[in-house]
C-alpha cells in the first residue's frame, strides 16, 4: 500500500514546496502552473491498481490443457454372408424345343412325298436324322442329314421331302426327328403322328407347339451333384398317358439310376404338369453322366420324347 501511495505524497510535497506558504511569494517550480492538475491526475491514475492483468508476483493463469484427441472405434468391414442360391424358377413361357417340329402337325392327312418342315439343334459333327415308321413299326424312310448350325443361331433349318410307298389305303404312321451325342446315345427326339395316304390330298393341321415339352428348373446342364440323388423339378407336357421315365446314364449307356412317374392328361390350359422328384443313382467316383427324361409311344414301338442334359455325378 505504502508504495502505491508513495508517487502521490512525493507529488504533493513538490507542490507544497512550489509555494510559498508564509505567503511570502511565489518560488519558481519545474511545471508551470496550467500543467500541475494534469500531473496530479496521472499520478492518481498511477497509483490505482491495473485491473487489466494479474499484479506483481501473481502466478499466470494455468492454460487449458489441449484435449487429447479419443480415437474412434475402428470402422469393422462388414464381410459378405454365404447365401445359398435359390433354385431357379421357371420363366413365363417354356424355351424353344431343341427339335421344333412347325410341320405337319399331329394326325395330319399326308400323301407321298411328305413335306417336313422343322427347326433343329444338330447333334454331334452337326447331324440329324428324320425317320419314317409305319404302324406296325416298319422303317418306311430314313434320312441322315449333316448341316452346322448358323453363327447365329443354335438351330438349323430344315425343310425336307420324305416319300413312302404303303399297301393301303392309308395307314398310321410316326415321323420322328432325332440327334444324337459323341458317344452315339439320344440327345433328342421329337416325333408326331400322321396318317398316310396312298391317294388324294394334303390335309396339314396345325403344329403341337415348339416349346420344349421338359421345361425344367432343375437341374441346369452341366451342375454337379453330390449326395446320391439328383432333385428333379419343373414342368412336361405330355403326349399320351404313358409313364414318364428319367434316367441317369453314363457315357456308354450304362444306367446309373431311374424313377418313373404317372402324370397322367394335364388339366392346365398350356398343357403342361408341374413334377418334382428325386432319382437316385450310386458311383463310386466323379462320373460325367446324362440325365434323360423320355416317354413312349404306345400305339408305334419307340419313343415320342425324348430329352436330355449333362451333369457330372459325384458321390
Amino acid at each position: 500500500m505504502f508504495r502505491k501511495l508513495f508517487p502521490l505524497l512525493f507529488t504533493l510535497t513538490l507542490l507544497l514546496s512550489a509555494c510559498d506558504i508564509s505567503g511570502s511569494g511565489t518560488l519558481p517550480t519545474p511545471y508551470p502552473e496550467s500543467y500541475l492538475p494534469t500531473v496530479i491526475a496521472l499520478t492518481a491514475a498511477a497509483s490505482q491498481p491495473d485491473h487489466a492483468g494479474p499484479s506483481a508476483g501473481s502466478p499466470f493463469p494455468a492454460l487449458d490443457p489441449t484435449p487429447t484427441p479419443t480415437p474412434l472405434p475402428p470402422t469393422e468391414t462388414p464381410v459378405p454372408s454365404a447365401t445359398p442360391s435359390p433354385t431357379p424358377s421357371l420363366s413365363s413361357a417354356p424355351p424353344d424345343g431343341v427339335i421344333r417340329l412347325a410341320a405337319p402337325g399331329p394326325m395330319s392327312k399326308v400323301v407321298s412325298p411328305l413335306r417336313v418342315i422343322a427347326y433343329v439343334v444338330p447333334g454331334a459333327n452337326d447331324r440329324y436324322q428324320v425317320e419314317l415308321l409305319g404302324e406296325d413299326g416298319r422303317l418306311l424312310a430314313r434320312k441322315v442329314e449333316v448341316h452346322p448350325a448358323p453363327a447365329y443361331s443354335p438351330w438349323v433349318y430344315v425343310a425336307l421331302d420324305i416319300p413312302f410307298e404303303i399297301r393301303a389305303a392309308a395307314e398310321l404312321a410316326r415321323l420322328q426327328i432325332s440327334t444324337a451325342d459323341e458317344f452315339g446315345l439320344p440327345k433328342a427326339v421329337m416325333s408326331v403322328h400322321v396318317l398316310l395316304q396312298s391317294g388324294g390330298r394334303d390335309v396339314i393341321n396345325p403344329s403341337g407347339g415348339t416349346g420344349e415339352r421338359a421345361w425344367l428348373s432343375s437341374p441346369l446342364a452341366g451342375s454337379q451333384v453330390t449326395g446320391g440323388e439328383v432333385v428333379v423339378s419343373g414342368k412336361f407336357r405330355p403326349f399320351n398317358e404313358e409313364s414318364f421315365i428319367l434316367e441317369l446314364l453314363d457315357r456308354e449307356g450304362r444306367v446309373l439310376g431311374t424313377r418313373l412317374l404317372e402324370l397322367g392328361i394335364a388339366s392346365a390350359p398350356d398343357g403342361y404338369i408341374p413334377f418334382s422328384t428325386t432319382v437316385p443313382y450310386s458311383v463310386g467316383a466323379s462320373t460325367p453322366a446324362k440325365l434323360v427324361l423320355r416317354q413312349s409311344d404306345p400305339r408305334i414301338n419307340g419313343l415320342m420324347y425324348l430329352y436330355s442334359l449333362e451333369l457330372i455325378l459325384h458321390p
